[in-house]
């Protein structure tokens, strides 16, 4: 194709619309086009014709030669880089980066590798008209890192001078992380040589990490946030304790956030800042190359490094709500729906209920205040799921204060019932295993009050929901938790109906209530199929049931006790008054 001979009228024609082409960003312009098309001979025979000792279209030819790279037609786009030096449209900086990133489109054969060292290597040449930068360096180690040819890769980087045009930049370290984590990701944890790799990629990590640190410091290179995230995200591959609180360390020296609280501007020196008090930015900052502004990746980092950390921790370590105050406060860092989920996560693993309740009600009110701002922040189903998960798990931990969270639960429940339609069926299961844990007939009771009318909505629109889903997956998973909604249900008003103390959560308008939402339970049963509860719902049941048969023989050995004793107060009556008729007669 790239030698085929013109006729003269083809020749004719190409050189009559060359008239109109004489800029040369028109005529690349119009090859992009013609390219598009499909007609790369055409795109060809135009900027062969066009390519003259004064004319230099190369940013024409460029062109051609990504779009040949891009279909993956390598020996035919070194022939057109080499013709493009033949006809003297010697290819710029531009045309090597464009050749080298079409090597790297996957998959990569040994040949592309061979062709990117190659092209790389002839840029060092007395006769290259290209000076090679680290910008050529980088495309070369992707098209290496993309066939797993990390020996070619790390011989590229041992290369590299510490100044000049040729060294290291961020995307040449963040390339480098960003392989090693890649590497480690694409092997199977079960794998017998896993954690051997694991450890090998970390150390290597860290040796990169610390070349970065050393050029930053001699003002070789600049920090940027990407980087720090690479660095970090390899760092998270072996989560623990001490990987966590050496990813806060890094953040304090990179970012400013210290991870200690500070002294107090007018404070004696045994006094600390709060824990809960923004640090300075500016004050804090530990390095001259620190990243000037985070965004929501390092936030998502911290997130994930706080799930290692323990929920008791020391206090000298600073709670999540620290870092979310001074990123979104101090640094205007906005959140994404992941941020929140990723937070939401975290207090559900340390029983905190009161923050998610707090993060529900500002996801709903930023997204009500700036929706063009907060798009796709509002709480749904798995934030609700979350967040009632945190409130049950507190409730099952405590001894005391049970109530207090399930208000909380009470008040996450009403904005999902007022927010979402249809209301998923997980997080209103959720709720009622909150109530279950808090070992109250009173308040659980009141909670079948407002959890049956919407698991009653919710049999009745299940047909209607299930054709209307976006995909079956889906439809499939609302079908099954309905299921399982039901079946909880139906275990929590047995439990509350055979343990027989209608008379202390509301007398016989509940227990009427009760056999009403039993007898409902069983029809929908029959009419929907039946499933077994959650392990964890079981494990909750139980100890419901344990609750209240422990209750009501408290009630009954109680009762027992006032009948002696009002027996006994009737017997010393009797006695008296015999004695005071006995006085009498005397």
């Amino acid at each position: 194709m790239l030698e085929k001979e013109l006729t003269l009228e083809q020749k004719r024609h190409l050189r009559m619309e060359l008239l109109w082409l004489k800029d040369p960003a028109k005529l690349a312009q119009t090859v992009r086009r013609i390219l598009e098309k499909g007609e790369l001979q055409k795109a060809i025979n135009l900027v062969r014709l066009a390519s003259t000792s004064e004319n230099k279209p190369i940013v024409a030819w460029n062109a051609i030669l990504s779009y040949v790279s891009e279909q993956r037609d390598y020996k035919s786009a070194f022939k057109l880089y080499n013709e493009m030096k033949k006809r003297a449209q010697h290819p710029d900086s531009y045309t090597v980066v464009h050749f080298l990133r079409g090597l790297a489109r996957q998959p990569v054969s040994p040949e592309q590798v061979r062709l990117a060292l190659h092209l790389h290597e002839s840029l060092e040449a007395e006769n290259s008209k290209v000076e090679r930068s680290i910008i050529h360096t980088n495309a070369a180690m992707q098209v290496c890192i993309n066939a797993q040819d990390y020996d070619s890769m790390w011989t590229l980087v041992s290369k590299l001078p510490d100044q000049g045009r040729e060294a290291a930049d961020q995307v040449t370290f963040d390339t480098i992380l960003t392989s090693l984590r890649k590497d480690v990701e694409s092997k199977a944890r079960s794998d017998t040589d896993y954690d051997d790799k694991l450890t090998k990629c970390i150390d290597d990590g860290r040796k990169v990490w610390q070349d970065v640190i050393r050029r930053s410091k001699k003002g070789f290179l600049k920090l940027d946030e990407s980087l720090i995230c690479s660095y970090l995200r390899l760092l998270l591959l072996r989560p623990s304790q001490s990987i966590s609180l050496e990813i806060l360390s890094i953040i304090e020296d990179t970012i400013g956030i210290p991870t200690r609280p500070q002294p107090a501007k007018h404070a004696d020196a045994s006094q600390t800042q709060s824990l809960n008090d923004v640090p300075d930015r500016k004050r804090n900052m530990r390095t001259t190359a620190a990243v000037s502004r985070p965004s929501k990746f390092i936030l998502s980092i911290i997130l994930e490094a706080y799930l290692e950390l323990p929920r008791n921790r020391s206090t000298n370590i600073p709670p999540m709500q620290y870092y979310w105050k001074a990123l979104t406060e101090n640094y205007s860092v906005r959140p994404d729906l992941e941020n929140y989920h990723s937070l939401l996560r975290l207090c559900m693993l340390q029983h905190n209920s009161e923050w998610a309740s707090e993060i529900i009600t500002e996801m709903a009110t930023s997204n009500k205040h700036s929706p063009r701002d907060s798009q796709g922040i509002a709480p749904g189903r798995t934030a609700y799921i979350l967040a009632l998960t945190a409130c049950v798990r507190e409730a099952n931990a405590i001894r005391s204060g049970k109530a207090r969270i399930l208000e909380r639960a009470h008040d996450i429940f009403d904005g999902m019932v007022q927010n979402l339609r249809p209301v998923p069926p997980r997080p209103v299961a959720k709720f009622l295993e909150c109530a279950v844990v808090v070992h109250s007939p009173s308040q659980v009771y009141a909670t079948l009050r407002k959890t049956m009318p919407v698991l009653d909505g919710l049999l009745h629109s299940n047909d209607k929901y299930t054709k209307s889903s976006s995909t079956v997956n889906r439809a499939d998973s609302f079908k099954e938790d309905l299921t399982a909604l039901v079946a909880l249900t139906t275990e929590v008003v047995n439990t509350l109906r055979s343990a027989g103390v209608e008379d202390a959560w509301g007398g016989q308008q509940s227990f009427e209530d009760v056999k009403t939402w039993s007898d409902q339970l069983q029809r929908w049963s029959q009419d929907h199929g039946t499933k077994q509860v959650r392990p964890t719902e079981v494990t909750y049941l139980k100890s419901f049931a344990n609750a209240l048969r422990s209750r009501r023989r408290e009630e009954h050995w109680k009762r027992v006790e006032q009948g002696v004793q009002k027996r006994a107060e009737k017997a010393g009556e009797q006695q008296g008054g015999r004695r005071r008729r006995h006085g009498r007669g005397m």
